[in-house]
């Protein structure tokens, strides 16, 4: 039996998320911004800190969801609370494919949400 596979009953059940999760990447300087986040969001006097925030393009789900959870910790942290500054602020840490989803997403919406004019 190979690794990461399930017998069951004398199947052999193949689970749609690989049970052997990937190394962790090593970020090199430009693949990623380091936001300062508040301490406590909204009290400009609280202690700082800094996290990497990868720029996503591609990767397998669970690095998406990975990426998602530091983009609401980034939003949080800095305060950011209004729709389109974080309909922004995602927008820019996005690349590639990734993108493009979103842009083409965009266009399908019935109300669009202002369209950041970077690229």
């Amino acid at each position: 039996m190979s690794k990461g596979s399930i017998k069951k009953k004398g199947y052999k059940i193949k689970p749609a998320i690989k049970l052997i999760r990937p190394d962790k990447k090593k970020l090199k300087k430009g693949e990623y911004i380091t936001p300062c986040c508040h301490t406590k969001p909204g009290t400009p006097d609280s202690a700082l800190y800094m996290i990497q925030l990868p720029y996503f393009g591609d990767g397998i789900p669970e690095e998406y969801l990975s990426w998602g959870d530091l983009v609401r910790k980034a939003l949080h942290n800095q305060s950011i609370t209004d729709g389109p500054d974080m309909f922004n602020y995602t927008e820019n840490v996005m690349t590639g494919d990734a993108l493009a989803f979103f842009k083409r997403k965009i266009l399908e919406l019935p109300a669009r949400p202002l369209v950041s004019t970077l690229s």
